[in-house]
């Protein structure tokens, strides 16, 4: 499963290869892994910096209410604002934790805009990231 994280462009043939196994069985596997929905899509991955969209910023967000409308509301926002790439409602000094890909500061700023004129928050803080050492969608399995 691996082998098939890192390339899914891989064909059969490399794929049986790669594992030593039958191209019908490493079809079927597949197909397991889909029908078990372990396998969850199989995208392509943009280069953020060709397509414009070079500036990473982790967005940390303190709230007051945590009703389950708010709650509800918030996350309805969240998802409507194609700069989030992935968000998360954290344990600790903040509430949510969002990273979001966008052009420049400015963009930043349109968004942060968007973000509090829809749903209201405590506090939003937001550290910019200057390099990128490790990005990847991979997990580590055993």
């Amino acid at each position: 499963m691996q082998q098939t994280q890192r390339n899914t462009a891989q064909s059969l043939e490399e794929l049986s290869e790669a594992f030593h196994l039958l191209r019908n069985a490493v079809w079927r596997r597949g197909k397991r892994l889909q029908d078990s929905v372990i396998l969850k899509a199989s995208v392509a991955l943009l280069d953020a910096q060709r397509v414009g969209l070079g500036l990473i910023v982790f967005v940390s967000i303190s709230v007051r209410s945590h009703s389950k409308d708010w709650a509800d509301q918030f996350t309805k926002v969240i998802c409507g604002l194609p700069q989030v790439q992935s968000a998360y409602h954290t344990l600790g000094h903040q509430d949510y934790l969002i990273k979001a890909r966008v052009r420049n500061v400015q963009a930043y700023d349109d968004f942060y805009q968007r973000l509090i004129s829809h749903i209201e928050l405590a506090d939003v803080s937001a550290s910019l990231v200057i390099e990128e050492l490790k990005d990847t969608t991979e997990l580590p399995l055993p």
